[in-house]
């Protein structure tokens, strides 16, 4: 184990003793991480969810050993920690939506960096990004979906411009769905435009298919293997599958990660069926404080008439109001109709990347911001003229 004693000492506590930060890496000692934190009495909010160590040892199997955290310690007291990765990664260099080539580069990312663990203490995110700025100088630094309105991010930012070259640094509409007191609720808080046009979406595959027409949810381990060979015959035919190689796939690698889930209790996901056919899936989890993560979800093109995907998932968000409803479901960075008509609260997020400023991370720096800068003016062009979804359409029916 690593110890790093810090020169300088943040406000953290009353305590008169140096705050330590303390880094541990490679797989055995990350799965002990959490029984250690218990043993150190460390406060309740700070735990991680149950599990959750052992399930980002499954997610990231083929890159475990460069798991690790970097946890703060004053006198007998955790701080907080932060939980990160180091690995190959890349981005990707497009023209529009299509994968032209992606740059590769080592990369340090920083793993749920919204969460509790920092213990609301952005004096932590200094240290931590000016210790690994020291120790790791060819490491490009990542997060992923960091809150714009949140002091990480103002801090992030002032480090990043201060010693690296920032990509990303644009907020993205980041949409969730917090529950109301049930569907009939949320449904009366739409535009009577939109409240219509679901309720008539629904009701025409209802009239259509009757009682062949049905919702199956999948959050066991005895399911795991149905659900993804249904995922997988209805997401080889979708626009993401075929122009971007977004797939669910059924291999034993995804059974084994999706099983990993399930045994622990995160696995949620569904299926709409019209007797024995799959038309259209969502692939989601919901974690103990009761987040539901909507991951991936597609519908079959053949059936596009009947709207399987918007009616899938609205569908869905019914039967969650229903049965363990979870506090809010987390849609992800982007935006599109679905989000729109099912999301009631909207913040921005922001995906940064860092790259030293040294001729190699300007280089890439280069080549990733200019290429994007031109698939933006590229999107806007259109958008203006009104070819935008009509190309959009055009390649989903081709």
């Amino acid at each position: 184990m690593n110890h790093i004693k810090l020169k300088r000492e943040p406000v953290i506590c009353s305590s008169n003793e140096s705050l330590i930060a303390k880094q541990i890496e490679g797989v055995t000692k990350f799965l002990e991480f959490p029984d250690q934190l218990k043993k150190t009495g460390c406060p309740a909010n700070l735990l991680p969810y149950p599990k959750e160590f052992d399930l980002l040892i499954w997610k990231y199997k083929s890159e475990s050993n460069g798991l690790g955290v970097l946890y703060f310690i004053q006198g007998h007291c955790v701080k907080g920690f932060a939980t990160y990765l180091k690995r190959e990664s890349e981005l990707n260099i497009r023209l529009g939506e299509k994968n032209l080539f992606s740059i590769k580069f080592p990369a340090l990312q920083i793993l749920r960096p919204n969460s509790s663990q920092w213990d609301n203490n952005p004096d932590l995110l200094k240290i931590f990004l000016d210790i690994f700025s020291r120790k790791e100088p060819n490491r490009v630094i990542r997060v992923t979906e960091i809150h714009s309105d949140s002091i990480l991010w103002e801090i992030f930012l002032k480090f990043g411009r201060k010693h690296y070259l920032a990509c990303n640094e644009k907020p993205i509409k980041h949409r969730f769905h917090y529950f109301e007191t049930d569907f009939d609720s949320f449904l009366k808080k739409l535009k009577h435009k939109s409240r219509t046009n679901i309720k008539r979406k629904i009701r025409i595959i209802k009239r259509e298919f009757g009682s062949r027409l049905f919702l199956k949810e999948y959050d066991d381990l005895k399911t795991v293997g149905e659900f993804l060979d249904a995922a997988n015959r209805i997401s080889k035919k979708t626009y993401q599958a075929r122009f971007f190689g977004e797939l669910v796939e059924n291999t034993y690698e995804s059974k084994s990660l999706l099983s990993s889930f399930a045994k622990y209790g995160y696995f949620r996901s569904f299926i709409l069926w019209i007797n024995q056919t799959p038309i259209s899936f969502l692939l989601g989890f919901q974690t103990p404080d009761g987040v539901y993560e909507h991951a991936i979800t597609g519908y079959d093109p053949d059936w596009r008439q009947y709207s399987p995907g918007f009616c899938c998932n609205f569908l869905i968000l019914e039967r969650l109001y229903k049965s363990n409803k979870p506090k809010c479901i987390d849609f992800g960075q982007g935006d599109n109709e679905l989000k729109r008509l099912m999301g009631n609260i909207e913040i921005r997020s922001i995906s940064p990347i860092l790259f030293r400023k040294n001729l190699i991370g300007i280089l890439r720096y280069s080549l990733f911001t200019y290429s994007e800068s031109l698939n933006r003016l590229v999107v806007k062009i259109l958008d203006k003229a009104g070819l935008k979804d009509k190309l959009k359409g055009w390649l989903r029916k081709s």
